[in-house]
């Protein structure tokens, strides 16, 4: 999803809630929201949660010379974690590789120059081990990237890889699930939350000459689980899920 913050009208600080998939926004540099770590120059700070340890990669670019800080629990006056400056001599985009515990952590994106203005794009993208991700409660749009790899056994397809996320609706909703990859994807939609779920809604193939998989359909309140695996056995690379609702 898409968040738009336009300068200090909408304030310095905004909470984007529990980390899920890749979070995207865009936002402007402006007097009156003051970085905390770097003397005279503007900021803007973005908290989030963990519900589980993850690598995250969260990127600032900007066409001015951008300064990123990653710092501990929700405020804009915790300790710092982590810091970049610039990515590579030449290259004055910001980046943070890291691996977080669970918690709560905060973005300040900033800039290296002090009274600087201008625009800016954040993205957080998060990626988890293991075989199972618990989403949360589902709002708006979630794009995930993963990869099928031995260990992570199919429930519904023997022989074949996958990956499992598990997500809440707290009222009817309707669900639109997409599963695309350069190899044969094969989808399930379980109820309950766990591998072992009664199958709601499967599908192959999106069409005749599209292998891509694709549910759409309208759900009740509570827990499902996505099984995201391949047509074929022993299946390894990549995938991307999207769960629109």
């Amino acid at each position: 999803f898409t968040l738009t913050i336009t300068g200090p009208g909408d304030g310095c600080s905004l909470d984007l809630g529990a980390l899920t998939g890749t979070t995207a926004l865009t936002g402007t540099w402006a007097e009156g929201c003051d970085s905390t770590n770097r003397d005279g120059s503007y900021a803007l700070f973005y908290s989030f949660s963990l519900a589980q340890e993850t690598e995250a990669t969260i990127d600032l670019t900007s066409n001015e010379d951008a300064y990123l800080f990653l710092l501990e629990g929700t405020g804009t006056d915790r300790t710092v974690e982590e810091e970049s400056d610039d990515i590579e001599s030449g290259n004055t985009d910001s980046q943070i590789v890291a691996t977080l515990s669970a918690g709560a952590y905060t973005i300040e994106a900033t800039t290296y120059d002090v009274a600087t203005t201008g625009e800016f794009t954040l993205s957080i993208a998060r990626s988890e081990s293991g075989c199972s991700v618990d989403l949360g409660v589902l709002t708006g749009k979630v794009t995930l990237t993963g990869t099928w790899a031995e260990g992570c056994p199919s429930t519904n397809r023997d022989g074949s890889y996958a990956r499992f996320y598990t997500f809440t609706l707290a009222e009817e909703t309707d669900i639109t699930i997409d599963l695309t990859s350069d190899e044969d994807p094969y989808l399930f939609l379980l109820q309950g939350t766990g591998t072992v779920g009664t199958v709601e809604e499967e599908n192959d193939d999106i069409e005749s000459g599209n292998t891509y998989s694709q549910i759409v359909t309208t759900l009740e309140a509570g827990n499902y689980t996505i099984e995201v695996t391949a047509y074929y056995a022993a299946t390894t690379g990549e995938f991307t899920l999207e769960v629109s609702g």
